[in-house]
């Protein structure tokens, strides 16, 4: 199968002038029609699974729930923290997701409840957020109402058998400094492991789902590879963290808002054909001057790299004049000069 993306030159232009009014100084020309192969076809989705509350069973330190299909879902953790191996069977059923009850049916794209907390492995707090939004310093700001959770877990052994890991499963416990993430995990939820003190991180091939914030304000450093499977990658997932390089493998079509932000000393990127798509800041905001070679594998419509926000002013994705450079050049690596400057293709 092959999918064919066609760029109409009149709308790529008028975009172009939009975005150049906004300051985002983007280009008009190098527009025209490119094929790409077909995407390879990801696991099937986890359907949300069925229990009643009422299965719901405890023994130190763990509390969980029995699904309807006899697997089981870990809904609490009342240890004291430091390292944790977290069993792969309960009752002699396999673990097979972490998350509060009122998560545990939706850690698949499109279920998404109005707040967050208290985490699995969390030892105090409950919190409603209320706003995320850009803070004066260009990083995100979460408001919350209540008291937040914080946890205690230094480090964590999640078994084989977990698919699934939560909305804020493992939110803030600042002396988690790492995490190996199971090899048949499939969904990594909104906050899972948001506000943790990560400092690397592997991501297993065959996770197709990784949700808004869910690795954001760690210290994960070094090179991140996001692995073909993955079908969402969600607004600021590795906001605030201290990545040097990106390499994004064929098969994510959207970079969503704020994804990469803020993560100072990168300085790479690697962006498949197979992404159409990039919004706001996705690279750029707080950290973005670090950033000096960025390769592109195919064309992206000019107004399709960055997005309006709310009072209609053009957010850019990334920084310089980089969006004008690649609507001229193409497909190809740019680079510029450490510390910012003018952007130029390579090859």
């Amino acid at each position: 199968m092959k999918k064919t993306v066609k760029l109409f030159g009149i709308a790529a232009i008028a975009a172009a002038i939009a975005l150049i009014l906004a300051g985002c100084n983007l280009g008009t020309s190098g527009f025209g029609t490119i094929t790409i192969p077909g995407l390879p076809e990801p696991p099937p989705p986890l359907p949300p699974p069925s229990f009643n509350l009422e299965t719901q069973r405890e023994e130190y330190p763990w509390q969980w729930v029995v699904t309807d299909d006899n697997t089981v879902i870990i809904v609490g953790y009342l240890g004291s923290g430091g390292h944790v191996d977290i069993p792969g069977t309960l009752d002699g059923l396999p673990v097979v997701a972490i998350a509060r009850p009122e998560y545990a049916g939706v850690w698949m794209p499109g279920w998404y409840p109005g707040f967050v907390g208290p985490p699995v492995f969390g030892t105090s707090g409950h919190a409603t957020i209320t706003g995320i939004r850009p803070g004066p310093d260009g990083q995100l700001q979460i408001e919350w109402e209540g008291n937040p959770p914080s946890g205690t877990l230094t480090s964590v052994t999640i078994p084989d058998s977990v698919l699934a890991i939560g909305r804020g499963a493992f939110w803030d416990n600042r002396q988690l400094t790492s995490v190996n993430l199971p090899p048949n995990l499939i969904s990594i939820a909104e906050y899972a492991f948001f506000f943790n003190g990560l400092t690397s991180l592997s991501i297993p091939q065959g996770v197709t789902y990784i949700g808004d914030l869910a690795f954001a304000g760690n210290e994960i450093g070094g090179s991140l590879f996001i692995p073909p499977s993955v079908r969402y990658l969600g607004g600021a997932a590795f906001e605030n963290n201290r990545l040097e390089s990106v390499v994004i493998a064929y098969g994510l079509t959207e970079i969503q808002h704020w994804t990469f932000s803020s993560n100072s000393p990168l300085a790479s990127v690697a962006i498949p054909a197979s992404v159409n798509s990039i919004g706001e800041d996705a690279f750029n905001a707080t950290g973005g001057q670090s950033l000096v070679s960025v390769t592109f594998g195919g064309v992206i419509a000019p107004e399709n790299i960055g997005r309006f926000n709310a009072v209609g002013v053009w957010q850019c994705a990334f920084p310089g004049d980089l969006s004008l450079r690649f609507a001229a050049g193409g497909p190809g690596t740019y680079v510029r000069a450490p510390g910012g400057g003018t952007w130029s293709r390579q090859n």
